[in-house]
């Protein structure tokens, strides 16, 4: 019961804070907006939306790698920077903050290999989204007379473009994501990734469904184009996919753990919901004046999040900001943002221990690779074996964030809530869309050196210091010392904290499936 009061009084607490302090933010709507299409047309079809494949998308790639705007200071009021791109947490299109005016390698030191892991890119809704779309589409026409501002006409007869049965299908945006994503890592990484490809020399692994095996592809393409014997130069590598049911490597989150009760449970849903039932009511208040609807009509705090999820689709599928990212100013894009972040946090991250221990197999299989590598270039030439020179994941968000935590990257110094001060909801380093757009990636360099072997470790292109060492080029027993306690990985224990465990420790062997196909 003890605990039960804290969250309600944190819960209470958090509702009086926030009215307070956003009072003034929805104090009155905008008097003008910017001129809309008043088109009818679908906002985030492509052409992989549909079931021809016969085209590329002719939109702009929908990535970029200009500055992002600063979100460093007092109040929620963006600078004149402000992108809605670099600002939809996981369904952000792939961007990069530019890389350091010189990141460079020293010369001293020779790369030897290259461990990667990254997310899949832009792809179609999932069923759950598609189905809800659908119903935030009925919703719209139900209440089509109600918006009267003619900026917004379009809404009253938007219809979902994405059939079900492209649920969750990677789309042309994420195929470029990744094929540029390779080519950039060849150029910076050369001659190391410019070496000829063998399956034991460049290892390319996915996850048991299509977006992370395509996502593979392209990035292969892009690391091996002109360097085989097929016309075009086409060189067409092995990528390996564990069994769903066995990969505790990658779906380590998908397995029947003690934290599949722990991410449903009220702990780690508590301050999205309080977000959620006052910030974005809130927010539904301000769309509802914007459309002119706010007569008859105000969107749900459920809606007016599909709308926001609507424009993050918009946005990676098709970089088209004209529809219904066109509903959220800055400021309330800024507020739809943290409340993505806190249910991230809560649920994946650093709210729980738990969230990010199971990625434990994870580095084991990371350092293991190092090590063999380490192995390989101090045994002599007669007992050498090959080194792996280039390991290439591909997977989820719920494999990368828990991973970049378990690392203890971005870890603010205090908790997020959602009765956090505005002073630390602005200057937090949690920001998935930074740290998990799509194609979102962590890559470890090893080198060797005249004063032995280091480690750089990069997210999303940009070098950043490991967490516990002093320097960018952390010498390799300094990270294996910082992580020691990671190799103890008691995955079996998690799986079944009541002390019963089967023989092969395989936590769920229906994980991620339904009626016998993938999800």
């Amino acid at each position: 019961m003890a605990c039960c009061g804290l969250l309600i009084a944190r819960v209470t607490l958090a509702h009086v804070l926030l009215a307070l302090l956003l009072v003034p933010l929805f104090a009155s709507a905008s008097s003008s907006a910017v001129a809309r299409s008043s088109s009818s047309s679908s906002s985030f079809s492509s052409s992989s939306s549909s079931s021809s494949s016969s085209s590329s998308s002719s939109s702009s790639s929908a990535f970029s790698f200009s500055s992002s705007s600063s979100s460093s200071s007092s109040s929620f009021a963006p600078s004149n920077g402000f992108n809605i791109r670099h600002h939809l947490g996981t369904k952000s299109p792939y961007w990069s903050p530019p890389p350091a005016p010189d990141d460079s390698d020293p010369s001293a030191l020779t790369l030897l290999q290259v461990n990667f892991l990254a997310r899949h890119g832009s792809r179609e809704p999932t069923a759950g989204d598609i189905r809800s779309l659908d119903a935030l589409a009925e919703v719209c026409a139900e209440h089509a007379a109600s918006i009267t501002n003619p900026a917004f006409a379009w809404l009253k007869n938007w219809t979902n473009p994405v059939p079900e049965r492209n649920a969750g299908l990677l789309v042309d945006a994420g195929e470029m994501e990744h094929f540029k994503l390779a080519q950039r890592n060849r150029l910076r990484h050369h001659p190391l990734l410019s070496l000829p490809y063998r399956p034991y020399t460049f290892e390319f692994q996915s996850t048991q469904v299509s977006r992370t095996g395509r996502s593979a592809s392209s990035f292969a393409y892009g690391l091996l184009k002109d360097t085989g014997s097929l016309p075009g130069g086409y060189n067409p590598p092995f990528v390996f996919t564990e069994s769903m049911n066995q990969d505790i490597e990658f779906f380590f989150f998908k397995q029947k753990t003690a934290y599949e009760i722990l991410k449903n449970s009220p702990s780690s849903t508590a301050e999205y919901n309080s977000w959620k039932e006052v910030v974005y009511k809130r927010v539904a208040y301000r769309v509802a004046r914007l459309i002119g609807s706010d007569r008859d009509w105000i969107p749900t705090a459920d809606q007016v999040h599909l709308m926001w999820t609507a424009c993050g689709f918009e946005v990676s599928i098709a970089d088209d900001a004209s529809h219904f990212c066109e509903l959220f100013e800055p400021e309330n894009a800024l507020l739809m943002e943290y409340g993505d972040d806190l249910k991230v946090y809560w649920q994946k991250s650093y709210g729980h221990t738990l969230n990010y221990a199971i990625a434990c197999p994870l580095y084991d299989s990371v350092l293991g690779g190092m090590r063999s590598a380490v192995l390989a270039t101090n045994t002599s030439r007669e007992n050498a074996t090959v080194p792996l020179l280039g390991q290439f994941r591909f997977a989820h968000a719920e494999t990368l964030i828990p991973f970049v935590s378990l690392l203890g990257l971005f870890k603010d110094p205090y908790p997020l809530f959602a009765n956090s001060t505005l002073e630390q909801i602005t200057q937090r380093q949690w920001r998935t869309s930074m740290i998990s757009p799509f194609a979102g990636n962590i890559a470890f360099f090893l080198y060797r050196g005249p004063q032995g072997y280091r480690v750089k470790l990069e997210l999303n292109e940009r070098a950043y210091i490991i967490p516990g060492c002093d320097e960018m080029y952390c010498p390799f027993a300094r990270f294996e010392e910082i992580f020691a306690s990671l190799v103890e990985c008691h995955f079996c224990d998690m799986c079944f904290p009541d002390g019963t465990k089967r023989p092969e420790c395989i936590c769920n062997n229906d994980a991620g499936m339904k009626n016998g196909r993938p999800l």
